[in-house]
């Protein structure tokens, strides 16, 4: 920014919520570094497992099933008699 405009007035005006993004990305710019540069992982799913594709619904279907069965399994003390009364009443 060669103008006599602060940050912060200009911040105000292009509708950046803080001035110190704005000096960030002139810093970056005057320094010849891309502005889309990200800390860390670049995805966004980082430390989840990847998505599995299925071939069918009833596929899908087992699957959750299965991993509904290994929740339980895993932690039978969220289970309790009420959601086993859901589950029998909603059949």
């Amino acid at each position: 920014m060669a103008g006599a405009e602060s940050y912060k007035v200009a911040a105000e005006r292009l509708g950046i919520k803080h001035c110190t993004q704005l000096k960030v990305w002139v810093r970056k710019y005057r320094n010849g570094e891309p502005l889309d540069t990200r800390k860390g992982s670049s995805s966004p799913m980082k430390g989840r497992p990847p998505r599995k594709a299925f071939a069918s619904i009833k596929e899908e279907r087992d699957y959750l099933k299965a991993q509904v069965d290994y929740l339980k399994k895993r932690y039978p003390n969220l289970v309790t008699e009420r959601s086993l009364d859901y589950k029998i009443t909603t059949k």
